[in-house]
């Protein structure tokens, strides 16, 4: 597999996140969310100049950058990536004693880094090929949490279901 240089990434929301445990696919990982309006600069520079000292063929390759509007089309739920360029990034390798927090502490608790934080990244270039298909993603090796975020995944808070009721004989509630 040809790998490339490390880059250091603009802030973006991370969405799909798989930092402390892994996918379905043994790969830890983040999707970077970039509003469509963000400067990918550095990235796409980085993926060209891979792309060059590899003598790749360009025009061949699928690139890491994908339309959050696609994903949006295919599924309602994810009408929130509208606008929004995704970038994938995976590892094999475990990323818990990578990812720091904004005073570049070490984030220990699995919940502090989540889908809706906001962060940057260290990622590096690599060449896959999968069937007849072959394309430029990226390696995550290192993740810095900017801010707090919105939290995606939907989930709920039991108070904006349930009232307050007082404590009762349970014994008493029940017809066993």
């Amino acid at each position: 597999m040809l790998k490339g240089t490390k880059v250091v990434t603009k802030k973006f929301k991370a969405g799909f996140v798989n930092v402390f445990q892994p996918n379905e696919d043994d790969k830890y990982g983040v999707t970077m969310i970039f509003d469509n309006k963000s400067d990918l600069k550095n990235l796409k520079e980085n993926v060209d100049e891979f792309i060059a000292e590899n003598k790749l063929d360009a025009k061949k390759l699928e690139m890491p950058w994908k339309s959050g509007d696609m994903k949006a089309d295919k599924d309602e739920a994810y009408e929130d990536l509208r606008g929004k360029w995704l970038v994938n990034t995976k590892t094999k390798f475990k990323l818990n004693d990578k990812v720091v927090g904004p005073d570049n502490e070490p984030i220990i608790d699995s919940n502090e880094f989540y889908s809706g934080c906001y962060a940057r990244a260290v990622v590096t270039p690599y060449k896959w090929t999968y069937k007849k298909r072959e394309g430029i993603s990226f390696n995550v090796v290192a993740l810095q949490k900017v801010s707090d975020g919105e939290r995606y995944g939907g989930s709920t808070n039991p108070s904006d279901y349930f009232e307050k009721v007082e404590t009762v004989d349970v014994d008493a509630d029940f017809d066993i």
